[in-house]
């Protein structure tokens, strides 16, 4: 199994430099949560960079239950996410564009050299940390509406 194995990281560090186009980097987080599946609570939340393959879901594979038409494959290599062992709750965004792709499920190749990510493009955005608001951040404060403050576009 060890020549299986080297043989597989062989291949994937080829087509991580046969095909740049498709590879992108990406920051993957593992939010702070409670996993019902090991009952583990995670009270921060880990982000590791890494570099992911991302293909596109083919027809024949939808099942219209979990696959989805628009759904990803990601392969990430395994050394690159270290201790983190992907999961449905967790995601990860395009350095370069920011698109962020949540985790549907994950599998590890036998080798134990990639993960295989099964993920959806989001409509959800991180916004940051619970660290208080500033005024150039903020809406206002709750003194009275005024036009020229709060109404604008809706005039």
């Amino acid at each position: 199994m060890a020549a299986y194995g080297d043989l597989i990281a062989r291949m994937l560090n080829r087509v991580w430099r046969a095909v740049p186009d498709l590879v992108r980097t990406v920051a993957y987080v593992q939010p702070a949560s409670f996993n019902p599946a090991t009952g583990l609570c995670l009270a921060t939340e880990t982000v590791v960079a890494a570099s992911a393959v991302v293909l596109t879901v083919r027809p024949r594979d939808w099942d219209l239950v979990v696959s989805q038409p628009g759904d990803e494959r990601a392969l990430v290599r395994a050394n690159e996410l270290g201790s983190i062992v992907p999961v449905a709750g967790h995601y990860f965004c395009e350095a370069e564009s920011g698109l962020r792709r949540d985790v549907v499920w994950a599998w590890l190749d036998p080798t134990k050299t990639f993960w295989t990510l099964h993920c959806q493009r989001s409509l959800n955005e991180d916004r940051g940390d619970l660290s208080a608001h500033t005024t150039a951040e903020d809406y206002g404060d709750l003194a009275t509406a005024t036009v020229t403050e709060d109404c604008q576009g809706l005039l």
